[in-house]
């Protein structure tokens, strides 16, 4: 039956039904195919733009790389170009190189004879612009000493050399130049430049502090020379404002000799009094508690001892105010102070060795070689206690390992591998792991250089190795064959203190967690595996925080205040501030560098944290050798740091007598001395470079030329005070007879209880007298030094005074 409308299909061929199926598929297929291919031909185009795009920006980015490149080096050429203007010219206001002598402040110095001509004006200042070139984008960077008379010295540094070494570690020679401007000329020092700071340090400085720092950046290794990526014209700008500023904080002498021991006892009786809760943070207490169970006080044993070694009497005061003293950034207090606790915590063990108080008894008592006895009866402690130091050890290798390569992946975009090198080292990384697996002493030795001693002591050295096992990528890394290759740096990383500190308290939280109530257990573990050199760092590792603490609050109360003035968005919007030296150095100092070692990794010319660490470091290398090579910071066991300042004279001196009576002639003299200079002072000594007439007449048995030391009313006086009828003067040496060549002659020390001291007046000074008595008779000097020592250096003391 057919219904109108509707086709019968019946009829046809199955194979119609078959055909006209696969149609409908083929249809579709390519309906789906058009759809595709549309879809496709859009993608492509999109990723085609897209890598146009990322093609531009490459482009764009390595065309910025190379114009900062040549940025700095046109910076660098154009200070050359006004270096050859003044090649042949001696006149104070040339632009002269900071070529220094190896001995700082040596008479034939170049540099010294330029100071010497800036004398006859004024030398000191006590505001320091900070300014750049007003041309990108590389912005070069100088300072202005703002001198109290109004005239400028322009201080700045340049590269000379190669462009290609300019960007590699090794660097360019480096052009650290200073320039004197009279108040007339200033507007030539500010020529195409802009303003980025201004810093009032609230009291002044000397051309010579500077000339010092930049003498100490010469003589530190790395930044002596010029590299784009760290030690540039920034550096030497930020390193000069940061150890100025620096210079106005006396933090190792906040505290003075007369309140160390109150202060380091308040700090030994808050840690007696911890509560209950607070003592399981320290290693060292739980330790005490544990092996002394039958001691009310087990803890007072351990504080004993580190009272009798942190007093001044002991030496303590001095090594922890050497070491704040060798500190720049506040951020290192902590480490300073925790390496000076390293050192006496050796013989504060000793003595807590020889202590009669039962808990020292004990703890004396576990640290012996015991017969393992009982070992196996507590093998689940023990088993216990090698899971403990495996786990921890193996997150403590994980975080030094994570920093480690963080480095070395920043040293790669300086100094790449070659594919041949990263081949030898994935195939000697395995060996030198298996090597460290199978002798592990032969990689990380023992304080005593022991081999294994007993079971415990191989099954302490075997969660070292298990550690390393836990995480599978330390097979493979590259980074810890660098490590195994310098077992020191490996180490210095890793951190011994907190390595002994995880040794004890892994021991004790081991027998606890495990249900041991036998207090032998504990002790027959420690006394198997416990070394000396674990409760020497459980021992810092104890004080060392808490006195941390207390002198960070001390600093922070007491931190010298410095009038910053700064740009924020342009040179028109200055923001005045008055900070402290802390602040000054995390919020300016640190931030411009942050912000250059960001400039460099977005140029890929290098890491920039690793740029970021490297800079920070060097300034910490240029404040110690500051200190001790040309401030003169010593070590006094009994009255801590002492500052050690020099006088110079500007000339050579050549004095004859021409009469019976003799001559004598007043060379070179200390500035005004203030009350608190002179209540300071703990040596005076006089050192000359000097020889007499050459010969002299057979009669003659006694030098007579000679140098005294006299106290003079002022720095214009031409003969010393009378006092009694008597002049204050006091032989200081004598010129052997008959020199024919200039000797170095080191002359008597005068102590604070000598009478020179005691007879010096506020508003005296101390001149050096050249005498030549008898006709005839010649004292003939070229150079002299006088040192004045401190026992308590004060910023008042630590001005260099040139007049």
């Amino acid at each position: 039956m057919r219904v109108m409308g509707i086709k019968d299909h019946s009829h046809r061929h199955p194979l119609t039904h078959i055909v006209t199926l696969f149609d409908a598929i083929f249809t579709t297929q390519a309906a789906i195919a058009c759809f595709s291919l549309k879809y496709t031909y859009q993608i492509i185009r999109k990723m085609t733009n897209l890598s146009d795009r990322i093609k531009s920006c490459f482009s764009r980015s390595q065309e910025e790389r190379k114009m900062f490149i040549s940025g700095s080096r046109m910076s660098s050429d154009k200070v050359i170009q006004r270096l050859s203007e003044f090649s042949k010219s001696s006149a104070r206001e040339r632009l002269h190189v900071m070529r220094f002598h190896k001995a700082w402040r040596h008479q034939n110095c170049p540099v010294m004879k330029w100071y010497s001509q800036q004398k006859k004006s004024s030398t000191q200042f006590q505001v320091i612009e900070h300014r750049r070139d007003i041309n990108g984008p590389f912005y070069h960077e100088f300072l202005l000493l703002k001198l109290i008379d109004g005239a400028i010295c322009r201080v700045e540094r340049a590269g000379e050399g190669s462009q290609a070494d300019a960007i590699r570690y090794i660097g360019c020679k480096s052009n650290d130049t200073i320039q004197w401007f009279s108040e007339e000329d200033c507007g030539d020092a500010r020529i195409d430049s802009e303003i980025i700071s201004e810093v009032n340090f609230g009291r002044k400085f000397d051309i010579l502090d500077v000339l010092g720092i930049c003498y100490s950046i010469q003589r530190t290794k790395g930044c002596s020379a010029y590299t784009l990526q760290r030690y540039n014209c920034y550096f030497l700008c930020l390193t000069i404002l940061a150890l100025l500023a620096r210079q106005v904080a006396y933090w190792e002498t906040i505290l003075t000799t007369n309140d160390w021991d109150s202060h380091i006892k308040t700090v030994l009786d808050r840690l007696s009094n911890l509560p209950p809760e607070e003592t399981t943070n320290y290693a060292a207490l739980r330790l005490s508690a544990a092996v002394g169970t039958d001691n009310p006080q087990p803890a007072e044993a351990i504080l004993k001892a580190l009272r009798q070694h942190t007093t001044v009497v002991s030496g303590f005061y001095s090594r922890y105010s050497h070491a704040m003293s060798l500190t720049l950034w506040e951020t290192s207090l902590d480490s300073a102070l925790y390496s000076t606790v390293a050192d006496i915590a050796v013989p504060a063990v000793a003595t807590l060795f020889e202590d009669e108080v039962y808990s020292a008894i004990r703890l004396k008592d576990i640290t012996l070689d015991e017969v393992l006895i009982g070992i196996v009866a507590m093998m689940h402690i023990v088993q216990a206690w090698s899971k403990t130091l495996t786990n921890k050890m193996a997150e403590y290798y994980d975080h030094a390992m994570q920093q480690y390569e963080a480095q070395n992946h920043g040293q790669e975009i300086e100094l790449p591998k070659t594919r041949r090198r990263e081949a030898i080292d994935r195939i000697m990384c395995p060996i030198f792991f298996l090597r460290y697996i199978i002798s592990p002493h032969s990689v990380f030795q023992e304080d005593n250089g022991a081999l294994f001693t007993n079971m415990l002591d191989k099954l302490r050295m075997s969660a070292f190795k298990m550690a390393l096992l836990k995480k599978k990528r330390f097979l493979y890394s590259p980074v810890l064959l660098d490590m195994f290759r310098k077992p020191e740096q490996f180490g210095k990383r890793l951190g011994k203190g907190l390595e002994h500190e995880l040794i004890v308290a892994t021991i004790v939280e081991a027998v606890y967690n495990n249900g041991s109530k036998d207090i032998s257990d504990l002790r027959l573990l420690l006394g198997a595996c416990l070394k000396e050199s674990d409760l020497d760092s459980t021992l810092s590792s104890f004080l060392a925080p808490s006195l941390s603490h207390s002198i960070r609050d001390i600093v922070k109360s007491q931190m010298p205040l410095i009038d910053f003035r700064s740009s924020q968005q342009s040179k028109d919007n200055m923001v005045n501030r008055t900070v402290g030296v802390t602040e000054f150095h995390a919020e300016y100092i640190k931030n411009r560098i942050d912000a250059h070692a960001r400039r460099v990794a977005h140029y890929q010319l290098a890491s920039g944290p690793l740029v970021y660490q490297d800079i920070s470091k060097a300034m910490e290398d240029v404040w110690k050798f500051l200190q001790e090579s040309v401030y003169g910071i010593t070590i006094d066991t009994n009255l801590g740091v002492n500052l050690s300042t020099s006088y110079y004279p500007s000339d050579p001196i050549r004095v004859v007598s021409r009469t019976d009576e003799g001559a004598a002639e007043v060379w070179f003299t200390t500035q005004p001395l203030d009350e608190e200079y002179i209540a300071n002072i703990a040596e005076i000594q006089l050192t000359t470079e000097s020889k007499d007439q050459g010969w002299v007449d057979s009669a003659s048995n006694s030098g007579h030329s000679r140098f005294d030391l006299a106290i003079l009313a002022t720095p214009d006086s031409k003969q010393p005070r009378v006092h009694n009828g008597l002049p204050l003067t006091w032989t200081s040496h004598c010129n052997p007879l008959a020199g024919k060549e200039y000797r170095r002659l080191r002359g008597k020390s005068f102590h604070h209880e000598d009478p020179i001291c005691k007879n010096l007046a506020p508003g005296n000074c101390i001149g050096v007298c050249v005498v030549a008595f008898e006709r005839a008779w010649v004292n003939d000097a070229v150079d002299a030094q006088l040192n004045v020592r401190f026992s308590r250096p004060r910023a008042g003391i630590r001005e260099e005074m040139t007049e």
